[in-house]
């Protein structure tokens, strides 16, 4: 597995790698993770042999290229390319051999990125041209949703689509399999919490949610609104809601282990993203699912994937029907039942089916 990407720092990607790390050591694959060297990693790694290359910013591909050439590939029988990343550093680095054993993943902006608007630099270091050559080679591309597939179809001059296989992201151990649903009062007291885990930015659609729970509780002062996470937009949001006096309904979390991510999701009444970027699936919708927590995020991209609207929490269109949903607390009326089989059906496959040699095309 080679993610640049994973846990705490950064988003989607390196969970799911971190995911699949510990999916295929349980499935009784010896897993060797190459990535960003850090203090401490993840203690849920403690099975999987680490192997941490120094980060240098703008220069990365230099550590990288060395260690995998010190590793030796032929030891491995899968590679995964977890992030955009671990795909180029393998469309400069590999063999047609290596890449032909080769598995990338689709995440999200990738299109965006590689094809559409590299910035100087990344035209500098050839990112599309490497990247382009990787995807291109690999056995087999895993893409977080059929959104993500139809995208990278549309958006980029890849056209082998029989190559790419939609596999979703799995919750893993913390969140599946899901627990009874709990008899535990939701909220606080009488306050109902509104919960959001995200990274805190701008283009997650802080803004906007920030303007629907301010004209909310003018209409209705019986919410608290929780944030688990950091961010670069965390300090500005943080003064805008002390400017506004609004601290007493807004609390920051911060960070947290995912392990204790459970514990925000049972005790919240709803939860809301209305992210503004192009979401390639939204596991973060999932994991409220799996802990019975209704969610709420735009009908758009992949995140129509991740929601069932109305049956695990509601897709919208604009603020106002956020704002309605919320004071009329419909998300209380959401059936409790429905939310093992939506969730049970995207952890049903194995994490095999990734590797399985039946679905891979070979490159010359």
């Amino acid at each position: 597995m080679f993610s640049h990407e994973l846990p705490p720092e950064g988003g989607g990607a390196g969970v799911v790698g971190l995911q699949y790390c510990l999916e295929l050591v349980k499935a009784g694959y010896e897993v060797t993770l190459l990535t960003k060297k850090k203090t401490t990693y993840p203690k849920s790694l403690e099975n999987v042999n680490i192997v941490g290359v120094t980060y240098i910013p703008k220069l990365y591909l230099i550590p990288y290229y060395l260690k995998l050439k010190k590793m030796g590939l032929s030891n491995f029988n899968h590679i995964i390319l977890n992030d955009m990343v671990s795909v180029y550093v393998a469309g400069f680095s590999f063999s047609k051999k290596e890449l032909n054993k080769s598995i990338s993943f689709l995440h999200g902006s990738e299109p965006e990125i590689v094809y559409k608007s590299p910035d100087i630099y990344q035209k500098l270091i050839r990112l599309t041209y490497f990247y382009n050559k990787a995807v291109n080679r690999v056995r087999n591309i895993v893409a977080v949703s059929d959104y993500m597939k139809n995208k990278f179809l549309d958006e980029t001059p890849y056209q082998n689509a029989d190559k790419i296989k939609v596999c979703h992201s799995k919750l893993g151990s913390d969140f599946f399999p899901m627990g009874d649903v709990s008899t535990k009062p939701k909220g606080l007291g009488n306050m109902d919490i509104i919960l959001t885990v995200s990274r805190i930015e701008r283009g997650k659609g802080f803004v906007e949610m920030y303007e629907v729970f301010k004209k909310l509780i003018e209409l209705d002062s019986k919410f608290i609104w929780q944030i688990v996470g950091e961010g670069s937009f965390k300090e500005e949001f943080e003064s805008i809601v002390k400017k506004d006096n609004l601290a007493k309904h807004i609390s920051f979390i911060g960070k947290v282990e995912r392990s204790s991510l459970k514990h925000y999701f049972e005790s919240a009444n709803v939860f809301w993203l209305l992210s503004n970027y192009k979401e390639s699936f939204g596991l973060v919708y999932l994991e409220a699912a799996s802990c019975y927590c209704p969610a709420i995020g735009y009908r758009r991209y992949g995140v129509v994937e991740a929601i069932s609207d109305k049956k695990t929490g509601f897709l919208v269109d604009d603020k106002d029907e956020c704002i309605a949903l919320f004071f009329n607390r419909r998300y209380r009326s959401i059936d409790k039942s429905n939310f093992l089989p939506f969730v049970s059906k995207f952890n049903s496959s194995s994490v095999e089916d990734i590797l399985n040699p039946d679905t891979y095309i070979s490159c010359s």
